[in-house]
């Protein structure tokens, strides 16, 4: 792109304006979209607030100075309509091959709301109802819906089964599950005939036994590649290696190999490095590349690289190492990858206390920066704090993450 971060943002250091989106996938764990929220000030938490007035926001904000490519990539963003967008013609300024018009659920089904759906539908328009529950009263847009969302966590399972059958009498809208929290509620809704999923699944590892990290074979050819190559620098060597989360931490395994006799407690994958050397790391590449390794859904993996990103980014605004930032945020990550926890895995690799305490403990000030991460991947807008950065860098440091791996078109 040709304009900076900076640009992208009109708002004042002091604003307190922060967009988020939330990712929505389909039944094979496909990204299938995102739902974009908007917090200005204690908004989020207070049920009386302005939702046309925070929809203008979120639509200036995503149109005017951010721009939908750079959130959502070529994916449907779900915006939320209070009763004030639909009988209007504001709405009309959206690309309607772009968004997916969600009806919230304090909206009156009246006449003139039916009406209003009607028109757009016919327009080309997609509908979803937001935290939906039939009545016979919502019958004329459960027939114009595209998507009905429920919250699965606002039903009993036989009182959710009973929900569902009355809906797929009713129409022929998509069902999309939310609050999705793990992986078993995950297969749950599959099988009940939920065909898209909202909420916090991909963050909450199954534990099993025992289980290996994927191996990214790209990651590793393009670091054999250049570790044959004489003029490759270990700061060259790092970039490469912290791509990849099965590479990092081999690397931090083959630190702690008593044969080397290497016995440090390392803060960044360019600590690891510099004490291995090139011609160790080329061993130890070439031996990973040959062991066949277990496969993790590539969603999983794109979260774990969003977080170490986003955390080294932060890391480096509340003027901290960056390389330790990245470190924490992969290394919390491993839960999601191995699918075992974190105190298994991390007590056989040689780190830091600082790095310790923020993935264990979430102390310190790396234990911020992951907090305020984490609230970032769920959405939770009135946790999404960090070391006294102002709203404005903090969002610029999660526009700055989605940009820098091409998130956009992966889940967040």
């Amino acid at each position: 792109m040709s304009s900076s971060p900076d640009s992208l943002l009109a708002h004042d250091e002091n604003a307190t304006d922060f967009i988020c989106r939330q990712a929505i996938y389909d039944r094979a764990q496909e990204l299938a979209g995102y739902e974009l929220l908007y917090r200005h000030g204690d908004s989020s938490s207070n049920p009386g607030h302005d939702s046309a007035l925070s929809t203008a926001r979120l639509l200036a904000n995503s149109l005017l100075e951010i721009g939908f490519d750079r959130l959502v990539g070529n994916t449907p963003a779900f915006i939320n309509c209070p009763r004030e967008w639909i009988l209007d013609d504001r709405i009309r300024m959206l690309d309607k091959t772009r968004v997916v018009l969600e009806i919230l659920e304090d909206v009156t089904p009246d006449a003139d709301v039916v009406d209003s759906v009607r028109r757009l539908v016919d327009e080309g328009y997609r509908i979803a109802l937001d935290d939906f529950q039939f009545t016979e009263n919502h019958r004329p847009l459960v027939e114009l819906a595209h998507i009905i969302k429920l919250d699965v966590r606002a039903f009993s399972p036989a009182a959710l089964l009973q929900e569902l059958k009355l809906l797929k009498n009713a129409g022929n809208a998509r069902l999309l599950a939310e609050k999705v929290e793990t992986a078993q509620e995950f297969e749950a809704c599959k099988q009940a005939g939920f065909e898209l999923f909202q909420g916090y699944f991909l963050s909450v590892p199954r534990i099993v036994e025992n289980s290996n990290l994927p191996l990214n074979q790209l990651a590793v050819v393009k670091l054999l590649a250049k570790l044959n190559q004489p003029e490759a620098s270990p700061a060259e060597i790092a970039v490469l290696v912290r791509e990849d989360a099965t590479l990092s931490v081999r690397l931090l395994q083959f630190c702690n190999s008593a044969s080397l006799g290497l016995r440090h407690q390392i803060r960044s994958i360019d600590q690891a490095v510099r004490l291995l050397g090139i011609n160790r790391i080329r061993q130890m590449a070439t031996l990973v590349s040959m062991r066949s390794l277990g496969r993790v859904h590539a969603s999983v993996l794109s979260l774990a690289l969003f977080r170490s990103t986003l955390c080294e980014i932060l890391a480096e605004e509340s003027g901290l190492s960056p390389s330790t930032g990245h470190l924490v945020g992969l290394m919390s990550s491993l839960a999601l990858i191995m699918e075992m926890p974190l105190e298994n895995i991390l007590q056989s690799l040689p780190l830091h206390p600082d790095v310790l305490d923020a993935v264990l403990r979430q102390t310190g000030p790396y234990g911020q920066i992951l907090d305020c991460t984490q609230a970032v991947e769920r959405s939770d807008l009135p946790r999404i704090q960090c070391n006294n950065l102002s709203p404005r860098r903090l969002q610029l440091a999660y526009l700055q993450a989605i940009e820098k791996h091409n998130l956009t078109n992966t889940p967040a």
